[in-house]
Parts: structure tokens; C-alpha cells; sequence
């Protein structure tokens, strides 16, 4: 969103709380709330013209959580996979050290 019309959105917010405290006749309120309510319609239309809605964000995170499950799935299985190894060759080299452990002394 440019800039600017969020820039305008927050000056014409400020000048419709402004009018609150001040004497003004009904003409300039007008003219002030008129003003506010046009660049919020501008905003509004920003925001639908890309898509960003409420049910869209609500999809995107739910797709979003869907694949980091997936993705975490993934990973646990291959985090599980390499324990296995980890697990089989520590046994493998527990195996060989019991065959012959002069071999796994250090020489000097």
C-alpha cells in the first residue's frame, strides 16, 4: 500500500477525533468526516483489490501450519533415520572394539 494513503487515512482520522472538541458548524464537520470517510473507502478498496481479507489470511495461515507440520514431519522421520544409524554403527564400532581392542589403543 503506497505510503501516502495510509498517511492520508491517519490525517483524516486525526482531524475527524480534532472536531470533537472544537466549535465547528455543521458544514466544515462535514466537509472533514466526508473526507475521512472517502479515504477510507480508498483503503478498503486497497485492500480488496489485492485480496487481503480476513478469510484469506485466515487460508494462508492455514496453509501455512499445514506445510510447517508436514515439513516438521519430514524432518522427524529424518532426524529419527539418522539416530537409527547413529545407533547401528555406535554398536558396529562397540562390536569391533570387543574383537580386537589393541586396535583401538593408542600407539605411542
Amino acid at each position: 500500500m503506497s505510503e501516502s494513503l495510509i498517511d492520508q487515512f491517519e490525517d483524516n482520522l486525526k482531524d475527524c477525533i480534532n472536531c470533537i472538541g472544537k466549535k465547528l458548524n455543521e458544514k466544515d464537520i462535514k466537509v472533514v468526516t466526508d473526507k475521512f470517510i472517502e479515504c477510507s473507502r480508498r483503503v478498503e478498496d486497497y485492500f480488496l483489490k489485492y485480496g487481503i481479507t480476513q478469510n484469506k489470511v485466515k487460508n494462508v495461515t492455514h496453509s501455512d501450519i499445514t506445510q510447517l507440520k508436514d515439513e516438521l514431519e519430514r524432518k522427524e522421520l529424518l532426524l529419527k533415520r539418522n539416530v537409527d544409524k547413529l545407533t547401528e554403527y555406535q554398536a558396529t564400532l562397540h562390536q569391533l572394539h570387543q574383537q580386537d581392542p589393541s586396535k583401538w589403543n593408542e600407539q605411542s
